[in-house]
This record gives structure tokens, C-alpha cells and sequence, in this order.
């Protein structure tokens, strides 16, 4: 944790910097616009916290000593930090306005909690805004900025910013495993359970229409993957998800599905505009997804 006594070493390296710069004492006071004393009251305490001097005068000015030739990088390397910042700062203020963002609803699992809160931060002149529907081609004629979608571009000013493919697995809650039990195989499963289903299952997740073929019992359809998910939750029967949406109440059936030969996922591609990728609020809330993607 940094102390008081901290903050005051450094404010003596940086006025140890501009001596060095100026050769003088009497001149680096003067262009930061503070007093002598000042100035000396810092390099004195560093010279006490160091052991050792960092000024000796030659009768022209103040000559720094040899020890305090070797702690000056340091202070360079503080003056760098700075003129860092004030460029992050510059280059951030750039970045403002809406950014749209269209997510067909298969997708909508993304996980867009994850760094945020770090990301408004950042750019706090930004606004996001997400806009769901059943199909990508509906999207783009929203005019987006930017569509997450279970297929590939096939318009030749659209392209790929990142894809992935994500992986899912059948889930029931606890209470559903406690009144039901858990399926002992693949058949029990498919003959024996209810299941929660989004209608777009079979359009885009690998591997659910052979699955799907020997379900005997859905109780539940729905075009919203929040309310399928919401429906499994409250017990009513097994339903799809991916991985990432596994919480303390629900119950991955992963044993019975290592007995299947399907292997349930869907791609979902970052896509977007080539006139607008580079814009910098557009370039910004790509990076933002682009890590969420690669860290989901």
C-alpha cells in the first residue's frame, strides 16, 4: 500500500529530473511554477530516505552526484508513465456515441457482465446499446453497427471480426433431479424426462436434430433462450444451454451425454461493417467482445 512518505519520494525523483534538466535548482522551480523551498524540501527528504546526496553545487548551479545518476532512469521511466496517460486520455476522449449492437437470440447467452465495469471506465462518453432478433439478415437491415450471429457473413461488406464456438450441455435443476432422478442413459433420458426447448435448436446447435429425433416428451417451447433457461430453473423439465450459463441450481447432465455421440454446440461470429470497423467507437466495443468471447 503506498504511504505518504511514498507520494513524497516520488515528487522528489520527479524534481530531481528537472534539476538535472535545467541545471539549476533556481531554474527548475521556475518552470514547474513552485518555490525554492519547496524544492528543496523534497530533494532534502529524498536525500534523507536515500542515504546518500543527490546535489553537490559547482558555483554555477547544482550538479547532480554520480549516485543520483543512477536513480534518474527511474524518473524517466515516471515521466513516461505520464505522458502515457495523457495519451490514453486523449485517445479515450475520441470514443464516444452509440454503438449498436445486433445478437440473434441464440446468442444471447454471451456473457456481456464481464469487464464492463472496466470498459464504461474507460470510455464513459459511449453508450451501448443491444438490439435482439430471430435472424441476421433482419439485423443488418437495422443498420447495426456491429451483429453477433450463429452464421457466417454472406455480403462482401460484411466481414468476420472474431468467432468461436461454443460449447453446450443438457441441464435440469436440483429440485427436478430430486423429484425425478437422474436419467440412468441415454434412453431413460430421451423416453422418460420432459425437456424445455428453444424453437431454434435444431436450426443452429450441432448435433440437437439427431438428439432431438428420440424426444419423446417437450413440455415447454419457447423463441426466447432467457425463458427456456428460466423454465429449467424452475423445474419443469431438462433443457439445452451452454456451459457458461451452469450455475448452483442447475445440474449438468454430463454423464449421460459422454454416452452420445452428439456434440452439442453452435458458432457464433463477431460481424461488422467494413466502412465502420475502424471507427473508434466501434473498434473500441469490438475489443470489448472479442475478449469476452475468447474468456467465455
Amino acid at each position: 500500500m503506498l504511504t505518504k512518505k511514498d507520494m513524497n519520494k516520488l515528487s522528489g525523483l520527479l524534481y530531481l529530473l528537472s534539476i538535472s534538466q535545467n541545471s539549476s535548482k533556481r531554474k527548475a522551480s521556475d518552470s514547474l511554477n513552485t518555490s525554492m523551498d519547496t524544492v528543496n524540501k523534497y530533494i532534502g527528504e529524498l536525500e534523507d530516505e536515500l542515504g546518500f546526496k543527490l546535489l553537490a553545487s559547482n558555483g554555477r548551479g547544482s550538479q547532480i552526484t554520480p549516485q543520483a545518476q543512477e536513480i534518474l532512469p527511474f524518473a524517466g521511466t515516471l515521466k513516461s508513465i505520464l505522458r502515457e496517460m495523457e495519451f490514453v486520455a486523449a485517445s479515450n476522449s475520441h470514443v464516444t456515441g452509440l454503438v449498436r449492437v445486433g445478437v440473434e437470440d441464440c446468442i444471447t447467452t454471451l456473457p456481456f457482465t464481464q469487464k464492463v465495469m472496466e470498459f464504461f471506465g474507460l470510455y464513459p462518453g459511449l453508450r451501448l446499446q443491444t438490439e435482439t432478433c430471430s435472424d441476421m439478415s433482419a439485423l443488418i437491415a437495422q443498420d447495426v453497427d456491429l451483429v453477433l450471429s450463429c452464421q457466417p457473413p454472406n455480403n462482401s461488406e460484411l466481414m468476420i471480426c472474431q468467432s468461436k464456438e461454443v460449447q453446450c450441455g443438457l441441464f435440469a435443476s436440483q429440485n427436478y433431479i430430486a423429484q425425478f432422478g437422474m436419467p440412468y442413459d441415454k434412453d431413460d433420458l430421451l423416453n422418460n424426462h420432459r425437456f424445455c426447448e428453444h424453437v431454434n435448436y435444431v436450426k443452429y446447435i450441432n448435433g440437437w436434430r439427431d438428439l432431438r429425433k428420440g424426444i419423446k416428451h417437450v413440455v415447454y417451447l419457447s423463441n426466447s433462450i432467457h425463458t427456456v433457461k428460466i423454465m429449467i430453473e424452475a423445474g419443469a423439465g431438462i433443457g439445452l444451454l451452454t456451459l457458461n450459463w451452469k450455475n448452483e441450481n442447475l445440474v449438468n447432465i454430463a454423464s449421460i451425454m459422454a454416452d452420445t455421440d452428439a456434440k452439442l454446440s453452435y458458432p457464433v461470429y463477431l460481424i461488422g461493417h467494413r466502412n465502420k470497423i475502424n471507427l473508434p467507437r466501434v473498434k473500441a466495443v469490438i475489443e470489448l467482445v472479442k475478449q469476452m468471447m475468447t474468456n467465455s
